[in-house]
């Protein structure tokens, strides 16, 4: 997982966005006859590799937007002071020593930043003094260097990339080159980047752009490209003043040998320049601001350590053990017993502690990321920013128009478009709305201590969070306040991750932070180990049978999302499968499981392998064998029970179905093959896997009938054609109501009603963090309690859930409820429920009846109790009956079909939550359960 570190502070950090327009495309449809992707959206998916790019000198990237017109939009840290303001301040003054280590100082970051570009294979081919920005602290931070690698080498715009005053010479004589040649080009702008810091002024303001390309040209001919320049501006007499080591530096960064000057990594070893007295460190764990640097071999309570140092800046004292078990998790403090993440002695000194830190500005202690999510939240619209600064002005067309057109098509007196050229204008995004959105947010909801139960904060008017986590879900993710506060303690708990698992679990039932969502699945998944070791050991590049089908199913899953549909999205799509397959002998590749990839891949566009483990961990936890070659017997079952559970819930749409012969084959296949990630766009599947996640795979049907009920009126009015054409262009479906309504079909439907024979073994992932079966629960809900409430004989086998074949299964039509969730529904101490929650029939003749029956049954014998017309014929029992209808069924009788008969006959008189005791009554014999019924 992501270290909690990773994602720079905020600091004096500012927000600054540029925009360009990508080139139009000539052809609109490739050779397989697909339409082609634009080239915005193959700007936008290479973009995306850049914000996982962090390092202490180089900006970070936080978001790519692709707008109208092919615009791009890059939002990226900004910091306003640069070597340009550094040059024209004269602040440098050479000949002191502090000039020339400022001079290596820069030189060395700078080089420090492009050796971290080129180890990821980018060249920026954009430095220039104003993209050289500075840091409060004077550090380098590099600005708009991914430019060149978005744009795949310039290819995809109209301008050209970078200065040309900052060019190599073999840029004007060479075609473009991918590969380690242009890595050079970087080495000579910063050379002349460095003469100008020497010289204290810019090289050639006056000259025009051909002037200046036709001199860079003219240095193939020059020995000493330095001393060249030098001469020209007549300062051959700062040769003097310059230490060797900057001296060596230049002409070694102005060789006109491509092949022969060295590269940035070279530069940085060259033991004569960057000497151990003038060492810099570029790296340093002072600040939030900075990144912290880690040897592989970090022990895990160190690790704990950190994770707690980096995220809580003011506390000092941690204890030395971070060895936390996971049943101390919830532990109350008392006494003097030592909290293992927090000592619990110094916990009270922190209210009197004077704060290392400004406490006027938490805001500036945020991740970059997580304040831009912020200033969303608040009204932020970088577009909007854009427009009101008049950038994206568009001429009317008929501007537009040539003066004049020959019959060949070439055109004259057409006017540049503004907007198809680079403009390097950066606009700063205002913050001030944000800061004054969370003014009342107390210090103290900043950092809030885990380990009391009452962790949940306060804010300044007295409104409780939890009131706002009552709202709708659309409401609560657009809700500022309640955002920050989720987002602040999850990153807490996802720092202390897995101490803190069962507390994750915990708040994830509330909801998921859309910010964090892509980490939280990973831990509800239990993702662990060297993924990335696991992933890239994979053979992703030999050719396998399943290709050619990958290859068509991927134009054509979600690719209506900008970055699924980039040609980097199709690439990472065909990594991950292949890795899934590859890795996955015993399966095969069905179509579908490119949509169960596809919320992976869009969360963790930037992770592969851990897009690649949470689909490993998915599949077996919710889709176990569905992908075997042969997979019939599992999906039969598993739509057989689907068919159970609505014939539980909604008797009269069962009915219905199966007079029209409208049966689950015939459209809920996709549903579970691909857990509705095919039926749903990528926005409401995240809400709905957001609860599946919490769950076990049984959950999944409960969505499926979900979806029924708002289909039900359209369903209960149609005839079998009718209802293929409703399934075969899906209506909308309200998500939220969907998730609430599989929640409450999950909470009320006994476990063993949910039973399988195929379900998936129980893990101890399951065992320790889930309890999936106790994951809702309540008073009304139904789980199995620690103690039976009753004796029962020392074998409780017969009690226990049994999945019965998939020939019986697909013979019954109501589902079976096994003796242990029968006797917790039963409650006869009333410790549980406090109403009655099952009502008991048995069907058995009087006399089995009279020796022994279960307590509170009504006795209605199978053989009497039904007219010719299969009516119930009245009788007390009967109005019974009626009078408990909504509370659950419990069909019981002996070993015989009787049972099963019965109730799928009062089944079809639309009685709902009927269910069948499974083995009947027989169970019970051994126990002292049952009673003569003149003595209850």
């Amino acid at each position: 997982m992501a270290l909690p570190w990773e994602d720079r502070r905020l600091g004096n950090a500012q927000f600054g966005v540029v925009f360009f327009t990508s080139s139009q495309r000539q052809d609109t449809c490739g050779t397989n006859g697909l339409p082609l992707t634009p080239n915005s959206i193959r700007i936008l998916g290479k973009s995306q590799y850049l914000k996982s790019l962090s390092h202490p000198n180089l900006v970070q990237y936080i978001d790519v937007i692709r707008a109208k017109h092919e615009r791009i939009v890059v939002v990226s840290e900004f910091h306003s002071n640069n070597l340009r303001k550094l040059i024209k301040s004269g602040e440098i003054e050479l000949g002191t020593i502090n000039a020339s280590s400022e001079i290596l100082k820069i030189a060395k970051q700078i080089l420090s930043g492009l050796e971290h570009l080129n180890k990821h294979g980018i060249t920026s081919r954009n430095l220039q003094l104003e993209n050289i920005m500075l840091d409060e602290d004077g550090n380098v931070k590099m600005f708009n260097y991914g430019m060149y690698y978005m744009t795949n080498c310039g290819k995809f715009v109209t301008f050209p990339i970078g200065s040309p005053k900052y060019f190599a010479p073999e840029i004007f004589h060479h075609s473009t080159k991918k590969g380690q040649l242009m890595h050079y080009c970087d080495t000579w702008s910063l050379g002349l980047i460095l003469v100008e810091l020497v010289l204290g002024k810019e090289l050639w303001v006056d000259l025009k752009l051909s002037e200046i390309i036709t001199k860079i040209k003219g240095f193939q001919r020059c020995s000493n490209v330095f001393q060249s320049i030098l001469e020209e501006e007549g300062q051959l007499d700062i040769v003097q003043k310059l230490s060797p080591a900057i001296r060596t530096l230049i002409e070694k960064c102005l060789i006109v040998n491509p092949s022969a000057r060295p590269w940035p990594k070279q530069l940085l070893k060259d033991m004569r320049i960057f000497s151990q007295d003038l060492q810099v460190d570029t790296c340093k764990v002072v600040s939030d601001s900075q990144e912290i640097q880690l040897d592989n071999g970090v022990a895990s309570e160190s690790y704990a350590q950190l994770c707690r140092s980096s995220t809580l800046p003011f506390t000092t004292n941690f204890s030395q053990s971070c060895s936390v078990d996971e049943s101390q998790d919830n532990q109350q403090l008392n006494g003097d017993d030592q909290n293992k993440c927090f000592p619990y002695h110094s916990l009270e000194q922190y209210a009197e502690m004077p704060l290392s830190m400004d406490t006027s500005d938490l805001l500036k202690f945020r991740s970059l990321k997580e304040v831009y999510y912020l200033w969303q939240l608040a009204g932020g619209d970088v577009i909007a920013e854009l427009k009101r600064q008049g950038l994206t002005r568009k001429k009317p067309a008929v501007l537009s128009l040539p003066n004049s057109m020959t019959l060949e098509g070439e055109s004259s007196g057409k006017s540049k478009e503004r907007g198809l050229l680079l403009d390097q204008t950066v606009i700063i995004l205002p913050l001030n709305e944000l800061r004054k959105r969370l003014n009342d947010i107390p210090a103290e909801d900043y950092y809030p201590l885990l380990e009391f139960p009452q962790y949940h904060p306060r804010s300044e008017n007295g409104i409780f969070v939890e009131e706002t986590s009552t709202l709708p879900l659309i409401i609560r993710e657009k809700d500022i306040e309640y955002q920050f506060h989720r987002i602040v303690l999850f990153d807490r708990l996802l720092g202390s991750y897995p101490f803190t698992k069962s507390s994750i679990y915990k708040e994830a039932m509330l909801d998921i932070p859309p910010f964090f969502r892509a980490k939280i699945w990973s831990c509800l998944l239990g993702i662990d180990g060297d993924i990335e070791h696991n992933y890239y050991s994979i053979d992703k590049e030999t050719p396998t049978s399943t290709d050619r089908q990958i290859e068509v199913d991927i134009p054509r899953c979600h690719q209506y999302d900008e970055l699924l549909s980039s040609s980097t999205g199709h690439q990472k799509f065909k990594r991950v499968l292949k890795a899934w397959v590859v890795s996955n002998t015993e399966y095969v590749y069905w179509q579908g499981l490119d949509s169960l990839c596809a919320p992976f891949l869009y969360l963790n566009f930037n992770n592969e392998a851990m897009a690649f483990s949470c689909l490993s961990a998915f599949i077996p936890k919710y889709l176990y064998n569905f992908f075997l070659k042969d997979n019939s017997v599992i999906i039969q079952e598993f739509l057989a029970k689907f068919s159970q559970l609505i014939a539980f819930h909604d008797p009269q749409l069962t009915n219905h179905l199966d007079s029209i012969g409208f049966i689950p084959e015939l459209y809920a296949i996709p549903w579970f093959l691909t857990m509705f990630s095919h039926v749903f766009p990528l926005h409401k599947i995240f809400h709905l896997w957001d609860k599946l996640l919490l769950s076990d795979s049984s959950f999944s049907l409960c969505i499926g009938l979900s979806i029924l009920f708002q289909l039900r009126e359209s369903l209960l009015n149609s005839g079998f054609n009718e209802c293929i054409l409703l399934f075969s262009d899906m209506p909308e479906i309200n998500i939220e109501r969907c998730v609430k309504d599989s929640v409450e079909v999950y909470c009320n439907t006994p476990r063993s009603a949910l039973c399988r024979k195929f379900d998936p073994p129980c893990t101890t992932h399951c065992s320790d963090l889930g309890r999936q079966v106790t994951l809702y629960d309540s008073d009304t809900h139904f789980r199995p309690t620690e103690k039976p409430p009753l004796k029962t004989s020392p074998s409780t086998d017969a009690l226990k859930t049994e999945a019965i074949s998939l020939a019986e299964l697909k013979c019954e039509k109501c589902t079976r409820i096994s003796g242990e969730d029968f006797l917790e529904l039963l409650d006869l101490t009333r410790s549980k429920f406090q109403k009655p929650k099952m009502i008991v029939i048995d069907v058995r003749n009087h006399e089995d009846y009279n020796r022994g029956t279960i307590p509170g049954s009504i006795n209605m014998p199978y053989i009497t109790s039904f007219a010719q017309d299969d009516s119930l014929v009245p009788c007390s029992e009967l109005s019974i009956l009626n009078s408990n209808i909504g509370k659950i069924i419990v069909v019981v009788g002996n070993r015989g079909d009787s049972a099963v008969k019965f109730a799928e006959k009062i089944l079809r008189l639309d009685y709902p939550k009927i269910c069948v005791l499974h083995r009947g009554i027989d169970i019970f014999r051994s126990s002292d359960i049952l009673v003569v019924p003149t003595s209850v």
